[in-house]
């Protein structure tokens, strides 16, 4: 059987508990968590979030055969990422990189989104975090939630520790609507007598 595949390519993922601000909160210093290269390498990022809708938006409007990087819409340099960081937090920010730590990944790891955006138009969907500012401030955001002793407002995220339920969750339902549409073809292919 020749099936045709939804190909998704995922930039570098954030999001609550797995981003840039989680991890200049543990080590409380810009400087442990960037290399000297890292105000030249762009690198492209996508929040959880807008992966988890874009899947579910695909589910229901399925395009197999495409090949969609999925990113969003500000592809930027780790010590940028870092610095914004920096002021969501009242840290002190740093000028110039070149003092820092030795280089890290190198390379740029920027990447195409111009699929995902037309797919996401045709849809009349759009990103939630088109970059990663908005991502990082709601992160922020949904951290102050958490830590509020008498909150009971829900948060609009899914943890790392859910991620195995949405994945399995898409997984049957497009298994589901695999079966659906394997019904649709056998009756359409039965002779009529």
């Amino acid at each position: 059987m020749n099936e045709k595949l939804h190909i998704y390519r995922l930039s570098a993922v954030y999001g609550p508990e797995r981003s840039a601000l989680d991890n200049l909160e543990k080590s409380r210093d810009v400087k442990a968590c960037i290399g000297s290269d890292d105000a030249e390498t762009i690198i492209s990022r996508i929040h959880v979030d807008d992966i988890v809708n874009f899947l579910v938006s695909s589910m229901h409007n399925p395009s197999p055969g495409l090949v969609v990087n999925l990113a969003d819409d500000l592809p930027s340099s780790r010590f940028d990422v870092y610095n914004f960081c920096c002021r969501l937090l009242n840290y002190p920010i740093h000028k110039e990189p070149g003092h820092l730590r030795s280089p890290s990944r190198g390379g740029s790891k920027r990447i195409d989104n111009s699929m995902m955006c037309g797919l996401l138009r045709l849809w009349n969907k759009k990103l939630l975090y088109p970059d990663y500012r908005v991502g990082l401030a709601a992160v922020r955001d949904t951290k102050k939630l958490e830590q509020a002793p008498t909150s009971t407002t829900p948060t609009t995220y899914v943890k790392d520790a859910d991620m195995n339920k949405v994945i399995t969750h898409i997984y049957e339902e497009m298994s589901s609507l695999k079966a659906q549409i394997e019904d649709i073809i056998k009756k359409q292919q039965k002779p009529i007598t």
